[in-house]
């Protein structure tokens, strides 16, 4: 059996357990209101999301680092497995005692209290957070690495489709768990059931996870895979920086032929050093601080609704609980179109940063309607829709203004999208929390939002205005700017 073959029940395991771990914060969301104890207010929502999300930001440089060797990939997985089990049963455990204090007042008083509990649950989600973190970042260098000893050309493709195989897996069970756990949650008259639930199911995965990982043939590459890795290049045709950069602003279909037919000679010429040239020199370049500008609008749009959406529908619009987690499971199902297939059919028609400025406007807009009336879904949607679109491209905006190939999925491209998502994640959750228990209703929380991204998007639309005149003006002159760095 080949390498490829025998990787792919480990592979299938893993995204099931990822799955299986993002689904559970998916869920707490539109169970937040159910989970916290006596009405806790919106900031504290804020706080237990961010506590979930916080670890991706600290976990991802040292994940994503080239320190992190093969060899402990797979202890990496485990106990990234291990500690999304223990969260997920201490948060059930939690919920438990909560539930059983709210009617006892014994307990109540010196067992978990409502203030012992605003404490735990946010501890307890952190710890699924890390667990989370741990597996999905893990499982992207695992994926790499386990497909090494195919040939360059093989390989690329391959790990490029068992990730977007993992990426639509996730999504798809984020989508599934709120509507999922919410049925669970109200027929069993316990929040606490679908979270134990979850960690029984992580815990078995965890448990296979340590026994197929810790073989000896999974992720291990031969000697001649190696040697043909690094004889065999000719898959590997980067995109020349000039040319690849006509694909900014034009239609990429306009493109092809300038794009992909680059001469063997320049092809090889290119592959003479295939390094990641670090996070340093992405940063020399000024569209790169850009770009990321935008990545954090497009990721603290989003998650600026979570802590705020669900108190909005269920006490203001009177809406059912079920109501609730089904806009939840919408939002994650059109996050994940957005960054399937569609995006793909709006980068050939408009181009990569044409895309990128549509998506915010299309956000833009979502925040606008959402202000106009007592319509909830179709502007959470546009909003959802804009900023999954910029957020997908973020890593092909950056290689195209810094001529980092993309051929590794973690390397300091993702390292900066990675991280400018998670800075944009907690940003929004955690102002409009402030916002909304400083005495703000929803509507005027997300009109300061509205006005703040009129302001950014100013900001931002300046730079890409000017360059957008000279690319039909002067082409030349618009290259040399986008590409231009900044000497150390």
């Amino acid at each position: 059996m080949s390498e490829q073959d025998a990787s792919i029940p480990h592979f299938i395991l893993l995204v099931t357990f990822n799955a299986v771990a993002v689904g559970a914060f998916t869920a707490s969301m539109p169970l937040l209101p159910m989970m916290l104890p006596d009405g806790s207010p919106v900031i504290f929502s804020a706080i237990t999301l961010i506590a979930f999300a916080s670890p991706f930001l600290i976990l991802n440089p040292i994940l994503t680092s080239e320190r992190i060797k093969a060899c402990i990939l797979s202890e990496v997985l485990i106990c990234g497995a291990c500690i999304g089990t223990v969260g997920n049963m201490l948060l059930s455990f939690t919920l438990l005692v909560a539930h059983r204090t709210a009617t006892d007042a014994f307990l109540g008083k010196f067992v978990l209290s409502p203030s012992v509990a605003r404490i735990c649950i946010p501890i307890t989600m952190a710890i699924s957070g890390i667990g989370a973190s741990m597996s999905h970042l893990g499982i992207v260098r695992w994926i790499e690495d386990s497909l090494r000893s195919l040939t360059e050309s093989v390989r690329q493709l391959v790990v490029g489709e068992r990730i977007a195989a993992s990426e639509l897996a996730i999504g798809l069970g984020a989508a599934v768990s709120p509507i999922l756990f919410y049925c669970v949650a109200t027929t069993r008259q316990s929040v606490f059931v679908p979270f134990l639930i979850a960690g029984c199911l992580q815990m078995c995965l965890s448990i296979r996870l340590s026994t197929v990982l810790r073989s000896p043939t999974s992720g291990t590459p031969s000697s001649d895979g190696i040697a043909s890795e690094s004889t065999t290049r000719e898959g590997s045709q980067w995109m020349s920086s000039e040319r690849f950069a006509n694909s900014a602003y034009g239609s990429i279909r306009e493109n092809d032929e300038t794009i992909f037919k680059i001469s063997e000679a320049e092809a090889l010429l290119d592959l003479q050093d295939d390094r990641d040239p670090g996070v340093g020199h992405a940063l020399r370049f000024p569209w790169v601080w850009i770009t990321l500008f935008l990545a954090v609008i497009a990721s603290s749009s989003t998650s600026f609704l979570r802590p705020i959406l669900a108190p909005r529908l269920l006490h203001e619009l009177h809406e059912p609980q079920i109501a609730v987690a089904a806009i939840f499971s919408l939002c994650t199902l059109t996050a994940t179109i957005a960054e399937g297939r569609m995006i793909l059919l709006i980068m050939d028609w408009l181009g990569i940063r044409n895309a990128v400025f549509v998506g915010l406007l299309v956000c833009f807009c979502g925040f606008r309607i959402l202000l106009e009336g007592s319509r909830t879904i179709f502007p959470v949607t546009l909003i959802v829709l804009g900023s999954s679109t910029a957020l997908t491209l973020t890593v092909l905006d950056l290689s195209l203004t810094t001529h980092i190939p993309t051929n590794n999925a973690s390397n300091s491209l993702n390292l900066l999208a990675g991280f400018a998502f998670s800075v944009g994640e907690v940003i929004g959750m955690l102002v409009a929390g402030l916002c909304y228990d400083g005495g703000d209703g929803f509507v005027e929380t997300a009109s300061k939002w509205y006005h703040f991204m009129c302001i950014a998007y100013v900001l931002a639309f300046i730079p890409y205005g000017i360059m957008l005149i000279c690319e039909h003006v002067f082409p030349s002159a618009a290259r040399r700017v986008v590409s231009y760095r900044v000497p150390l």
